[in-house]
């Protein structure tokens, strides 16, 4: 586990486990993606739907930056666009209450595409990506099962989800 709930120093040598290789998994919030430089990470799985598609974006580049092949998997349910819903209500300001609709907006359009979901990413930060089929994400090529056995259990939780292959 990677969490703030536990003491710095668990924290530090569970890390310091994952990044020598010593352990496989790691269970974590999303903080501790953002100062992990591992290149051979080939899972990386959202148990709910991020905030932004810049969030999920920043979450799946920790996959496979080896070049070889990983995948990032998003599951969700609508339970998280209303959980975000409630809290987007406590929003003071109208200016930022109006940003994180419009965020979890694209989010939600990301995560029912029936489209290249790399087309999507790419034109979001305004790269021009014009090919029909990436012939990467689950969209445009036929997905391979994951070989995590309780991965099923976890599907069966969760009402969509999505795999974008790398």
């Amino acid at each position: 586990p990677y969490h703030a709930g536990l003491d710095v120093n668990t924290r530090r040598d569970n890390q310091d486990k994952f990044i020598k290789n010593e352990i496989q998994i790691m269970v974590a919030t999303i903080a501790f993606g953002m100062g992990i430089d591992k290149p051979n990470v080939r899972l990386v799985i959202h148990q709910s739907l991020p905030k932004s598609v810049e969030s999920y974006y920043q979450e799946t580049g920790r996959a496979g930056r080896d070049g070889l092949p990983s995948r990032c998997v998003l599951l969700f349910s609508y339970a998280d666009k209303f959980k975000q819903d409630y809290f987007i209500r406590s929003i003071a300001g109208e200016k930022e209450k109006k940003n994180a609709q419009n965020n979890l907006d694209q989010i939600l359009q990301y995560g029912n595409l029936y489209k290249c979901r790399r087309k999507f990413l790419l034109n979001y930060f305004n790269e021009n990506y014009t090919e029909t089929s990436c012939k990467n994400c689950d969209r445009c090529v036929k997905q391979a099962p994951l070989e995590i056995t309780s991965f099923n259990k976890i599907k069966k939780t969760s009402t969509n989800y999505i795999t974008n292959y790398k």
